[in-house]
């Protein structure tokens, strides 16, 4: 096979992927000449002391020596859409790279200009520090837009800023972090006035606060006549506020100063700029109630709040405090979180309320009341409910009470319960409840045969959901029997039991024998094998 011509690499470097030129010139010294006679085409290209981004890829700079036999050595022409120099001192002295756009980084912009092609002129944008580039005037026709940011701000550094922005010459500008006074604001639009600006002049405010706060809009307003005002459809753009603040400018344009919302990190510009005359016009009434819409229903939300704090916390103390007020603020529905009734005391939203006495059980905080509404409720004694009172929930736990007591104080509209937590040992005839309830939480005080049939006849049932067992342990045979119950009755997917024990009843791993025999005989028995979750199922 015949070598390459120099002509024949140039023409595959021509339409190579840039980076991939870029390794090749780096590893292949060889055809490093060939590749860098190639105009050099870039997104993107930043610089700095010890690397160079192409593209976002990134090629270390660490020596002298290899700065000067970095990627750039030897190139006639670069074109980049983006560069960023950062240091100047990896660009190799005879390079002249041809950007759209340019950021010269915190870098006098004097020493960066000689290693642009001057046919990159005007620049489509041009982003400069402030600080470091004092005489940046002279630089203006350079660019179609000039960004400027500071480091240092003082009164010469803002003198700096006043002298571009009045500049006849002055490009559109977009100020980063740098703020305006009102008077400022007010000389800078009367100076657009006098040198009779175009319709398309525009200054860009950005910042991380607010750069015109209302105060100095007002101020603005005052002076210049301005008036609030709402874009025209034909005008309006994404992300533009609708709302905005209009001055008079000539007789064919105004001066329009509005906000535009990036929709991707919800940072806000301001911008200042020289429109048609007819862009804007005076809000409406409906206008007027749309805009105040939002803090109407703020004001609603706020009350509504209020409301319902109030009635989670103080009512209860009024209602125990106030007698007078007891019978209206009884008639009012109860929201609660949590509440747990307990012989001696009424624990509401984790605030604790004590019932002494019969007599204040009579006239205790749940008297008279039409409906009470609770997230999870803990029923330790009933005594302290009324028999009138009918409680909405959502989440039951009848301790160590027979469910049957606790059932007639439950309005039927909370079934089926989200969760109901029983204890089996005090409810014997608990089968008969197993439809009010999607999760059944088992406990039991006194481990005896019986309380074991009870939990295997729940297990077994049909109609029975998904449980938890506290502290309750299974035999091999019941877990067996469960599992073939389980698939007599066909049990839809999630159907679920749930263990939860101080000692493994299922243990993870069945390599210990002697430790946990059972699980090896449940394998055996059911025909099951050791495996591991796919990783779209593991949680």
């Amino acid at each position: 096979m015949k070598p390459w011509t120099y002509l024949s690499l140039k023409a595959v470097f021509q339409y190579m992927d840039v980076n991939k030129r870029l390794e090749l010139n780096s590893h292949c010294p060889a055809l490093r000449s060939a590749e860098s006679s190639v105009p050099l085409n870039l997104q993107s290209l930043t610089l700095e002391k010890e690397k160079i981004v192409a593209n976002d890829v990134c090629y270390k700079v660490e020596s002298k020596s290899q700065r000067i036999k970095s990627i750039l050595d030897g190139r006639k022409e670069v074109r980049v859409e983006i560069l960023k120099i950062r240091n100047s001192s990896v660009i190799p002295g005879s390079l002249k790279i041809s950007p759209i756009n340019l950021d010269s980084g915190n870098l006098n912009l004097e020493k960066v200009l000689p290693f642009i092609n001057r046919s990159s002129f005007p620049l489509r944008e041009l982003r400069v520090n402030i600080s470091k580039t004092p005489n940046l005037e002279k630089y203006l026709g350079c660019t179609q837009a000039l960004i400027l940011f500071e480091t240092n701000l003082d009164q010469e550094k803002s003198d700096w800023i006043r002298n571009v922005l009045y500049n006849r010459k002055s490009p559109n500008i977009e100020l980063e972090n740098i703020s305006l006074s009102s008077d400022d604001t007010i000389a800078l639009i009367q100076n657009w006035r006098n040198n009779q600006k175009e319709v398309g002049t525009v200054l860009k405010i950005h910042h991380e606060y607010g750069d015109l706060p209302l105060s100095d809009v007002d101020e603005l307003m005052d002076v210049l006549n301005g008036r609030f005002a709402y874009f025209n459809d034909s005008v309006l753009q994404n992300s533009m506020d609708r709302c905005c603040t209009s001055f008079p400018f000539n007789e064919t344009s105004e001066v329009v100063l509005y906000s535009i919302i990036d929709e991707q990190n919800w940072k806000e510009t301001t911008k200042l700029e020289v429109m048609p005359i007819g862009s804007t016009r005076e809000e409406t009434h409906f206008e007027i109630f749309i805009e105040l819409f939002p803090f109407f229903i703020a004001f609603l939300l706020l009350i509504t709040f209020l409301l319902l704090l109030f009635r989670s916390l103080i009512r209860l103390e009024i209602n125990s405090h106030y007698p007078a007020l007891r019978s209206a603020e009884s008639s009012i529905p109860l929201n609660l979180q949590s509440l747990t009734l307990e012989s001696r005391n009424i624990v509401a939203n984790h605030v604790c309320y004590k019932v002494e006495s019969k007599y204040q059980r009579i006239k205790s905080i749940l008297d008279g009341r039409k409906e009470v509404r609770v997230d999870i409720l803990k029923i330790r004694n009933s005594r302290v409910i009324p028999d009138s009172l009918k409680i909405r929930t959502r989440n039951l736990d009848s301790g160590n009470l027979n469910l049957e007591r606790v059932v007639p104080f439950i309005n039927r509209s909370s079934f089926p319960l989200r969760e109901l937590r029983v204890n089996i040992a005090k409810t014997p005839n608990l089968k008969k409840y197993l439809g009010c309830t999607q999760k059944l939480i088992l406990f039991e005080t006194n481990h005896d045969g019986e309380n074991g049939d009870l939990v295997r006849s729940i297990l077994y049932d049909r109609n029975s959901s998904n449980i938890v067992l506290e502290n309750i342990s299974l035999s091999r045979d019941t877990q067996v029997t469960l599992i073939q119950n389980w698939i007599n009755n066909q049990k839809e997917i999630g159907t679920v039991l749930t263990m939860q024990n101080r000692l493994r009843i299922l243990p993870i791993s069945f390599l210990y024998r002697d430790e946990f025999p059972n699980a090896n005989e449940l394998v055996e028995v059911l025909n099951g094998r050791i495996s591991n979750f796919n990783d779209s199922v593991l949680q």
